[in-house]
């Protein structure tokens, strides 16, 4: 499913978001989700905290995912009714297909949540794509997590403010959801939601919330910067290792990088060593982390 293309018909709608409002929108959203993150993004490290003070030193592995239940399969009536018209081949207009969508949110559903994810990505129409992604995460379940993700790389503002908020509404937990993406060990699965993310801000001030003093918020930092390397979508965490203003923030990204033990930040690392340019103190520690990543993979 996640291997399509958007189909935008290039038409702005009808209350679609300006783009100064857009940016506005996801900024204080995705900052709320740190409970605390500054407006600038920054995590309250710069307070002069040791690194053995900060929760995110204290993570030793990323620990596995534990499962989630899964949703029930409907076969009411109206629910399969409003499925079928939720598809743009079958049903042309725009307002049956908006009014398949409201069935839908009464119906928390695998197949229900299947049918918005569908519409939320490749409906013709952003009105009802932002849509699909709000009923979504209403229904606050892991299994919208990735859909919600994709839709913050959807190439109109309107629906991308509104996964910027979606993503802010979600109470289940994130880390636990971010794992579950990484041992998918599925490449190109894992490579869309990296570059989704990326999209997103979400690396930036992920980065930023490794070394937040709440232990909640480091631990989802850690799962989701253990999937970006995994997914080898790595620049702008090795840019982060070397330009980050925080000392920190640069060794926690880098007791991530050595925990998760993955032979693709190899590369990224010793290019790092042939720069010469990494900031005092932090070579030696590279070196260390190469030589227990290449044991490790040995």
């Amino acid at each position: 499913m996640v291997s399509k293309k958007f189909k935008v018909n290039g038409r702005k709608k009808q209350g679609e978001i300006s783009p100064d409002e857009s940016r506005t929108i996801t900024a204080k959203q995705f900052d709320a989700v740190g409970n605390g993150v500054g407006s600038n993004g920054n995590a309250p490290e710069g307070n002069g905290k040791l690194p053995s003070e900060l929760p995110v030193f204290s993570i030793q592995k990323i620990q596995p995912a534990r499962p989630f239940a899964s949703l029930p399969i409907s076969n009411d009536e109206a629910l399969l009714s409003a499925i079928e018209q939720t598809h743009e081949e079958l049903e042309e207009d725009e307002e049956i297909r908006e009014l398949s969508v409201r069935i839908l949110t009464a119906f928390k559903t695998q197949n229900s949540v299947e049918a918005l994810s569908q519409v939320a990505l490749y409906d013709l129409s952003a009105n009802l794509r932002s849509k699909a992604v709000t009923v979504l995460s209403e229904f606050d379940h892991e299994s919208v997590f990735e859909t919600i993700l994709l839709a913050c790389a959807d190439p109109t503002r309107e629906v991308k403010a509104a996964a910027a908020r979606a993503l802010f509404r979600l109470s289940f937990d994130r880390a636990n959801a971010w794992t579950h993406i990484a041992e998918s060990d599925e490449d190109g699965r894992m490579r869309q939601i990296a570059r989704a993310s990326i999209e997103a801000g979400l690396v930036e001030r992920s980065l930023d919330r490794l070394v937040h003093e709440d232990y909640k918020i480091a631990q989802e930092a850690a799962a989701f910067t253990a999937l970006m390397i995994k997914s080898g979508e790595t620049s702008e965490i090795f840019n982060a290792l070397v330009k980050h203003k925080e000392r920190n923030a640069r060794k926690a990204i880098l007791h991530i990088i050595k925990i998760t033990k993955d032979p693709k930040a190899l590369e990224g690392l010793y290019s790092l060593l042939e720069q010469n340019n990494l900031p005092l103190g932090l070579q030696e520690e590279v070196d260390k982390t190469i030589e227990e990543i290449g044991f490790v993979t040995a």
